[in-house]
């Protein structure tokens, strides 16, 4: 956040670019919906099948680079066609919005807005930024939308106070799921200190979530309504120009509304080593986390451990090859049995593997060619199969696609800066930059 505000109290005159975009994808899967191969209710539920795919994505990026406030906004449609799984196809839209606004020399906003709608089996990331997580079944058709303002203030040049708050909704739109929509609020308030090549930062954070699971079998309301609170303390730490260290430690409360007497106390923490140097970047770590799943619809205790990377290939200019892969093992919290009322828990393990070779031809056109496979076996006991019994429901996936993207013009007028914090030294000559300019 200093970074950004360093360079926005004193810009050059205000700069606009609007950019056309195009994403042209084929490939093949053979998981169409991503449903389990051995469903707990094989009536209800879609067979595994395979079959080629074309995804068209055009869109529009607008941004803004001036005095008072530096923006972007993003629009993408999405048109997933099959071959054959016609029943498959989907329409998507998706947008994003984020700005940063100096308040002063000292203070700032960032804030960011989302919506879309689509379908699970239709949304794609980039390799090095596949998401690790327990997933629903592909054939889910929701809406979702996400709103979040922080707030940064520098008390001196090493000191920094941080306060930031949001809200995330996700509605499922069609009746593969008993559990409605899922809303959830969070705030966060911290205070952080620099001083040579390590920064610390103690926060403490609470999130409120709102689980609709309509109504239960006396017809009273049967949401899960949770809270989770704690403290965490991170500690960054620069060991050279390219490498750095990024640890956390903490504890969450979480509760049912109204049942603080019934509260769950869980360590949290995380250890990562990054790497980046031009065109190379790297990362291993482990985090331990305890959050609400709007996806799945439910809070769980998280083990995370993954790797990522990108690496230029010497064959050609601007090619290079990212890849992830990731296990994570999580348990639900806070699930209730409606007829005894004992907690209940299920698991969600997953194994994900992510690699592509990109190429940048041109400024304005680049290729890929990617492959994903994933490996998920999930129990929910709140689903019983025809022996009235929990079934562990295993979820296979593989795909590989061609990736064609292309954008006009090149230039745009502002880029919005990604997370600073995994270095120390990210903010150094911009704390100097602030000195000079609260001397002024």
């Amino acid at each position: 956040m200093a970074a950004v505000l360093a360079v926005l109290v004193h810009p050059a005159a205000a700069d606009h670019s609007l950019h056309a975009l195009a994403t042209l994808t084929t490939g093949y899967t053979d998981n169409v919906q991503s449903v389990p191969d051995n469903p707990t209710d094989p009536d209800t539920t879609p067979v595994v099948t395979s079959d080629a795919f074309a995804n068209i994505a055009p869109g529009v990026i607008f941004a803004h680079n001036g005095q008072r406030i530096t923006q972007v906004l993003r629009y993408t449609l999405g048109i997933r066609l099959y071959v054959d799984q016609s029943g498959a196809n989907s329409v998507s839209n998706s947008l994003l919005y984020a700005a940063t606004i100096p308040l002063s020399a000292r203070a700032g906003l960032i804030a960011d807005l989302s919506a879309g709608h689509g379908r699970q089996n239709a949304f794609d990331t980039a390799p090095q930024d596949t998401p690790v997580g327990g997933q629903a079944q592909g054939d889910q058709s929701f809406a979702q939308a996400a709103a979040g303002l922080s707030y940064n203030y520098q008390l001196t040049p090493s000191w920094q106070y941080q306060q930031s708050a949001g809200v995330s909704l996700y509605q499922p739109i069609d009746e593969t799921t008993q559990i409605g929509r899922r809303t959830s609020f969070n705030a966060g308030i911290g205070l952080s200190k620099s001083f040579q090549y390590h920064a610390f930062t103690l926060t403490g954070r609470g999130t409120y979530s709102i689980l609709d699971g309509g109504e239960d079998a006396m017809g009273d309301p049967a949401d899960n309504k949770t809270f989770i609170a704690g403290p965490e303390l991170r500690w960054v730490h620069d060991l050279s120009q390219d490498f750095s260290t990024d640890a956390m430690i903490g504890v969450t409360f979480s509760w049912p509304q109204g049942e603080f007497q019934d509260r769950e106390v869980n360590p949290v923490g995380a250890a990562y080593l990054r790497y980046a140097r031009d065109r190379y970047a790297a990362s291993i770590g482990y985090r331990h986390t305890v959050t609400t799943n709007l996806v799945l619809g439910e809070t769980e205790r998280t083990h995370i451990g993954e790797a990522r990377g990108v690496v230029p290939l010497p064959l050609a200019d601007q090619l290079s090859l990212a890849g992830a892969v990731a296990y994570s093992y999580g348990t639900s919290l806070g699930i209730l049995d409606p007829v005894t009322e004992e907690e209940l828990e299920g698991t969600t393990k997953q194994w994900v593997g992510d690699i592509s070779i990109s190429w940048r031809f041109t400024d304005a056109m680049s290729a890929a060619l990617r492959y994903q496979r994933v490996w998920q076996n999930r129990e929910d006991p709140r689903v019983l199969d025809v022996n009235m019994e929990v079934q562990e429901e295993r979820t296979r996936r593989q795909q590989i696609t061609l990736v064609l993207e292309g954008r006009y013009p090149t230039r745009q007028a502002a880029e919005l800066p990604t997370d600073p914090s995994t270095r120390v030294d990210s903010n150094l000559e911009d704390m100097s930059k602030r000195e000079e300019s609260l001397v002024r």
